[in-house]
């Protein structure tokens, strides 16, 4: 086997509960439940007849990938994915990695945790590995707070930095969602340092973690619209009245509810199907032609694997 290709898709966060300030690590504890959504990054990697080099390139189709470039290599996550697996496996010889994207760049939907858990996907086939999605995910967590996550697949409860996750059972219709990328990232570092600084903290009795994951088990859609939670929303809301903006359009379009995914600045709106989430996509191209917008499912399946 020369190449083996791999579709990834982004994140949204239907919740994201900030339980505690800083860590000795720098990291803040936090619970969340991550779901995969129908926008993807392909990751093909290839094996290199150079001694255990690793290279990446990278090609944007629909977003501007010139921030990566910024990166250096050893830092970027998809690699830092290769030469963690190596070490975890034993196996040597160079790994030339190349990625498409699709998912924005600095919109909190996980676009190079994605790229991180596709690599150490396709690598597990390429190298004949045969490793469980949960074995893979223990070499994530070793990578990014959002890398397990997204290796381990479907809906996903997150707890501690990004390390423990586990399975949240999915059943019966699953919401569509229409995303929003307002074209400007938003610093993570920087969205937690507000929050921090805000002293809004949360002391992890709503726990609507544990709530959200009911509703995804019966299939209550408008309980999963109602139930939208991001403690780092109101700090983001008032640094940038430009993503609030997209928020409530998604609300005054028709959208079940809405939030912001992540750190942002991508904000999502909840539809039950494809005829209005498309139709709230369509007002919001209307709104604003050259701003990204996709309505896609959510995705509870692994079958990207």
């Amino acid at each position: 086997m020369d190449a083996v290709s791999v579709e990834i898709p982004g994140k949204i966060n239907l919740t994201l509960e900030i339980l505690g300030l800083r860590r000795s690590d720098g990291y803040h504890l936090l619970r969340s439940l991550v779901m995969p959504v129908g926008v993807t990054d392909t990751v093909t990697v290839r094996s290199s007849g150079l001694e255990s080099q690793i290279s990446c390139a990278v090609e944007g189709e629909g977003v501007d990938c010139a921030e990566l470039g910024a990166i250096p290599l050893e830092k970027q996550l998809a690699v830092k994915a290769a030469v963690a697996l190596r070490a975890a496996c034993g196996v040597q010889g160079g790994v030339d990695i190349s990625i498409v994207k699709r998912i924005p760049i600095g919109a909190g939907m996980g676009g190079g945790s994605a790229d991180a858990a596709g690599t150490l996907w396709a690598l597990n086939r390429l190298w004949g590995l045969g490793w469980s999605a949960e074995r893979l995910a223990e070499v994530g967590v070793t990578v990014g707070s959002d890398v397990a996550a997204l290796t381990l697949g479907g809906a996903v409860k997150m707890e501690g930095a990004g390390e423990a996750v586990s399975r949240v059972t999915v059943d019966g219709k699953m919401p569509w969602v229409v995303i929003v990328f307002p074209g400007h990232p938003v610093c993570t570092k920087r969205a937690y340092g507000l929050y921090a600084d805000s002293k809004a903290f949360n002391d992890g009795g709503r726990d609507a973690t544990a709530t959200m994951g009911q509703c995804l088990a019966s299939g209550d859609v408008e309980g999963v619209a109602k139930g939208l939670y991001n403690d780092l929303q109101a700090v983001i809301f008032k640094e940038d009245e430009r993503i609030r903006a997209w928020r409530d359009a998604l609300l005054d379009a028709g959208a079940m509810g809405a939030l912001l995914s992540g750190s942002g600045s991508a904000v999502f709106g909840v539809t039950a199907d494809k005829c209005p989430a498309e139709e709230i996509a369509r007002k919001m191209r209307e709104r604003s032609p050259g701003t990204w917008v996709r309505a896609v499912p959510m995705c509870s399946q692994t079958s990207y694997f």
